[in-house]
Parts: structure tokens; sequence; C-alpha cells
């Protein structure tokens, strides 16, 4: 019997219990039996006959038991001892004791069920959260390959500024869900797989400097091929001019027209020599470009000495045979410019692949050793001065200080190592 069924016997026994307490257990035992009743009625109620009713008066017959329980638990709870004869009072502790430990086993059921399903559930969600990182990872890559994509996009000819402006867009849109991604994948990720997206990051960096320096390497040639072709349009005019200079001053009398049309050649030709000799500072950048345009200069001016020895019997008969030779002295020169430039057009080719590949080499330099520009410039001065004392080029220096410099960052020790035999 449980307790309660225990208490419930003894409000019956009007020996033990005050009248308006028996009176209580008497309409909770008639109210149960109207609810047992109702119940089997509503049982038998297999032919879909409506049993709302019934139901209703079997929920106050039930409320109507909760309340006598209420008030003979109340009662009784209080002194069981009072009401209760010796039998009926062991019996009711034993029972209490009983509930008690089925209430405690019950709860600790429950406990271990709600663990269980905690566990459960944090598994489940250490599950998503590793899927959402695995997602955000592979996001990422995508995202650096569009960046990338988009990078050379907006550094290609002709891009309208329409086109331009929406893949700046688009760029910082990605560059933000790189950035959310990867507050994430630093939150939640394993070591492995931060270290990954990490790797991501740093790819995607150093292809953007080598691709950066190759830009640079193709505008540096482009420069210089635009400067030479400048050059050739310059020399052109200059031989133009000089041919009618020469032509002018051959006269032995010149009429006020075409003495400012001289005045006016020699200006333009003044201002040409000058843009000359800044289009030639541009296309002998390259060590080996300028040295060939000093060979060629030497040659000038040798040219030059042979024609004046010539025809130096020639200018002793005035001024028109002074003029002739200037004439004379003039193409020769601008001939042999011709020569030097064409040789230097033929060997552009060669300096921009000289160019790039030197390039190459200080930036993989750069790479290792985190430098500036500035540093990385006078860096390449120290090893064409050291190029110049060994006999090699300056592109081969870098190349060997690469390879040390992937062992060792100290410039100091790599450079004495340059220097040993």
């Amino acid at each position: 019997m449980s307790s309660w069924d225990i208490m419930l016997q003894a409000s019956l026994d009007t020996s033990n219990v005050p009248k308006e307490i028996n009176e209580i257990a008497n309409k909770y035992k008639n109210a149960r039996s109207k609810a047992i009743e109702i119940q089997a009625r509503i049982n038998l109620a297999d032919d879909g006959s409506d049993t709302r009713a019934l139901q209703k008066r079997l929920q106050k017959y039930t409320q109507m038991m909760n309340d006598y329980q209420k008030q003979i638990s109340s009662f009784i709870s209080k002194n069981p001892s009072k009401y209760m004869n010796d039998t009926n009072y062991d019996r009711y502790i034993n029972a209490i004791k009983k509930e008690t430990q089925e209430l405690t086993d019950f709860n600790k059921r429950q406990e271990q069920e709600r663990q269980k399903i905690v566990q459960q559930s944090e598994a489940e969600q250490a599950r998503i959260v590793q899927q959402n990182v695995k997602q955000k990872l592979q996001a990422n890559k995508e995202y650096y390959n569009q960046l990338a994509k988009i990078r050379k996009q907006l550094n290609s000819e002709g891009i309208s500024q329409e086109d331009k402006d929406s893949l700046v867009s688009q760029q910082a849109s990605l560059r933000g869900s790189v950035g959310s991604n990867t507050g994430y994948i630093n939150t939640h990720g394993t070591a492995a797989q931060q270290a990954e997206n990490k790797t991501l990051a740093q790819t995607y960096q150093t292809n953007r400097l080598i691709e950066q320096s190759q830009e640079n390497q193709k505008k540096k040639a482009q420069e210089i091929k635009n400067a030479y072709n400048d050059l050739l349009t310059v020399i052109r005019q200059i031989n133009s001019n000089n041919k009618e200079i020469s032509q002018l001053e051959s006269k032995n009398h010149l009429n006020s027209q075409e003495k400012e049309r001289l005045t006016t050649l020699k200006q333009q030709t003044d201002e040409l020599q000058d843009q000359y000799n800044a289009k030639m500072k541009i296309v002998s950048q390259d060590n080996n470009l300028k040295r060939k345009a000093e060979q060629y200069t030497n040659e000038l001016e040798q040219q030059n000495k042979e024609i004046n020895k010539q025809n130096s019997g020639l200018q002793t008969t005035g001024k028109h045979s002074k003029s002739l030779m200037e004439t004379v002295k003039n193409i020769g020169r601008y001939v042999l410019m011709y020569q030097a430039l064409n040789a230097i057009q033929t060997g552009v080719q060669k300096a921009y692949q000289t160019i790039t590949e030197l390039d190459k080499a200080f930036t993989d330099i750069q790479l290792v050793t985190g430098d500036t520009d500035e540093e990385i410039n006078q860096l390449s001065q120290d090893y064409n001065e050291l190029a110049k004392q060994m006999g090699a080029t300056t592109q081969e220096v870098a190349e060997g200080a690469s390879e040390w410099f992937n062992e060792s960052r100290d410039h100091v020790k790599v450079l004495e190592l340059l220097e040993t035999p």
C-alpha cells in the first residue's frame, strides 16, 4: 500500500480522526467510485459516440479527489502517530521510506537521462561546428581564388571605370567574408585547420607580391620600349633638322626668312637634344644597355675623329667649306646613332628577360628577409659592386644570395659567404 492509501484508511477510522476528516475521506471514496465508473463507460464507448460530456464529468471528479486528498494529507501528515494505530503507523513510515527511495531513484534516472541528452546534444553541436569550420575553410579557398582573378582583372588594360567599381565592390565583399570565416575558424577550428587557413592567406599574399613584381617588370620593360621608339623619332627629327641647317649654312647669303628659319631649327635641335638625353637615360637604366650605349658613344667619337682627319684639308676655303664639313660630321654622327639604336632594339627583348630574372631574384630575397623596397634597392647596389669585383653579373650574385638567405637572414653573413671563393 502507498502512504496515501494508509492515510486514507486511517481517516476512515472514526476512533482516530475527527468527524470532519472522516467525512472528507468518505467524500473522497465516493468521488473515486464515480471516477472509476465514468472511466469504464468511456473505455466501453468504442462505437464512435461522443464522450466529451463523460470526459468533462471525469475531470470534475478527478479534481474533487485531488482536493480531498490534499486536505486529508495535510491534516494527518502533521501528526501521523496520533491519527493512526501502531500497525498503520508502521506501515505508513515504511511506505514513506519506500516512496522516498523510489522518488530518489526516479530522479536519479531522470538526471542520467538528462546527462545523456546533454552529451548527445554537445556531441551533435560539436559535429555541426566542425562541419561549419570545414565549409568556411573551403569557402575561403574559393574566395582567395576569386580575389586573385579580380586582382588580375583590375590590372588588365582597357578596363572601364564602371567595371572597375564593380570589381572593387566585389573585392571588398569577398575580403569581408574571408575575415568573418577566419574569425570563426580561429575560434572553433582545430590547430591544423587554423594553420591551413593561415597558409591560404600567406599563399595569396605571396602570389600577390610575385604578380605585382611581374607587373612592375612588364611596366619597366614597356617603359624602355616606349622610350626607345620615342628616341627613334627624336633622332629622325634631329637628322632632318641638321640636313636643313647644313643646307642653309652652305649658302653665301641668307634672306631674313632663311635666317629666322635657321635660328628656329637650331632652337628646336637643342630642345630635341634634351629629349634625346632624357630618353637615352631611360633606355640605359639596364646596366647592359648602359654599357652598350657608352660603347656606341665611343665609336661615334672615334668616327668623328676619322671624318675630321680625312677632311682636314678641306677646311681652308671659307664658310662654305666649313659648313660642308659640319654637315658631313652631323650625318656621320646620326648614322652611328641609328646603328646604335638598331643594336639597342635587338637587345631590348634580352634586356627585358634580364630585368625579369633580376627582379625575381631580389623578390625572392625580399620574401625571405621581409626587407623594404628601399633596403632591397640598397642591397642591389651592394651586389652590383660585388659583381664587378668578382667579374660576375648582378643577377648571378643575387641568385646566389637568395639561396644563402634560405639558411641565414643575416645580410652581413650572406655577403661574406658570397665573397668567399
